[in-house]
Order: C-alpha cells, then sequence, then structure tokens
C-alpha cells in the first residue's frame, strides 16, 4: 500500500496515478477504479452491494475508442449489441430484433406461440393446446412443400410407419405398422 491522505472536497484538474494504484471509494473501499497491468483498465465493486451505472443522459455506452461501437444502453428505450461496430441485436418495445443468423441449442414455444414465416407470415408451426393439435399451416396462396429424396411418416416414438414416399419409387400406406398399399 500507498499512503492514505484526506483531501475533504478538493478540485483538481487531473489526478495521476501509477499501475495498480487504486481509487477506493467509500467506508469499506467497495468500489475500486484502477489500471492492473496483467488484466488491464478495472471498474471493480469489492463488496456485496450492486454496481449501479446511472444516466439522466440519452444513452449510456460501451465504445472501442470513442468511434465503433460494442453496446447502446438508452433510457426508456433500446438496448443495442453491436459486432465490429455493426448492429446485431436490439431489444424493441414488443420484443427482440436480430440481424444476421440466429444459431441456438434449442427453442422452446409454449402452447399456441406460433413459428411464423414469410413476408406475410404465410406458413406457421404451433401446438394448438385447445384440441390437443399440432399444426402445420399454410395460408399464402401458395403450396406447402415438403422437399426431400425419400419421405416417411411415423408414429411419436418413431417406431411403426405410417406412410413412405420413396424418392423415384414407390408410395406405401400402412395400417398398424403393416403395409397395406403400394
Amino acid at each position: 500500500g500507498g499512503t492514505s491522505v484526506s483531501l475533504g472536497n478538493v478540485s483538481v484538474d487531473r489526478l495521476d496515478l501509477g499501475d495498480n494504484d487504486r481509487i477506493r471509494l467509500g467506508n469499506s473501499q467497495d468500489l475500486q477504479i484502477y489500471h492492473d497491468t496483467s488484466s488491464g483498465s478495472i471498474i471493480e465493486d469489492v463488496g456485496s452491494g450492486t454496481l449501479d451505472i446511472r444516466t439522466n443522459g440519452s444513452r449510456a455506452q460501451f465504445s472501442k475508442n470513442g468511434t465503433e461501437f460494442i453496446a447502446k444502453f438508452i433510457p426508456d428505450g433500446a438496448v443495442e449489441l453491436f459486432h465490429d461496430n455493426s448492429l446485431k441485436l436490439a431489444t424493441t418495445s414488443t420484443g427482440i430484433d436480430v440481424t444476421g443468423t440466429v444459431v441456438a441449442d434449442k427453442i422452446d414455444l409454449g402452447d399456441d406461440e406460433r413459428i411464423r414465416l414469410g413476408a406475410s407470415q404465410d406458413l406457421e408451426i404451433f401446438h394448438n393446446s385447445s384440441n390437443n393439435h399440432s399444426v402445420i399451416k399454410e395460408s399464402g396462396a401458395g403450396d406447402l412443400r415438403i422437399n426431400a429424396d425419400d419421405f416417411h411418416i411415423k408414429n411419436t416414438a418413431s417406431n411403426e410407419t405410417k406412410a413412405e414416399f420413396l424418392s423415384d419409387g414407390a408410395v406405401k400406406l400402412y395400417y398398424d405398422n403393416a403395409e397395406k398399399i403400394k
């Protein structure tokens, strides 16, 4: 440690501290601001409270060199996240807006929540809880097409075949897992 000095209410133009020297605030020095030569520049709450960053301005932001945005936090508005200064994810009043490809381990939707595709949301996939039906619905002017070399319809356990549509081959219909029509 260094020497502690009580300054009271002092106004200075600049405060120069060396590497690893800290500005410590609070009775227990809970808030610390410093430059660590191995980790970089750090704002650290070492207490048990909350680190609360506040603004009355138009936004709080993180940027690279003041020229490339990393994140913007807009009061009563969006949170915007950037990759290499390109907006990728923003919150909106109705949800989120993503620019680019979404990669996820899984997407879980509740009953009657829909995956909607197309500019007019012509294709919907959902589970209707009132009549316990799962639905793929095409409501536009076009056709619903399933493109595959071979197409099989099976039961939920995938141990009984209901129908097979084979590429350059037969169409087979089954009853109780037994082929009935070919």
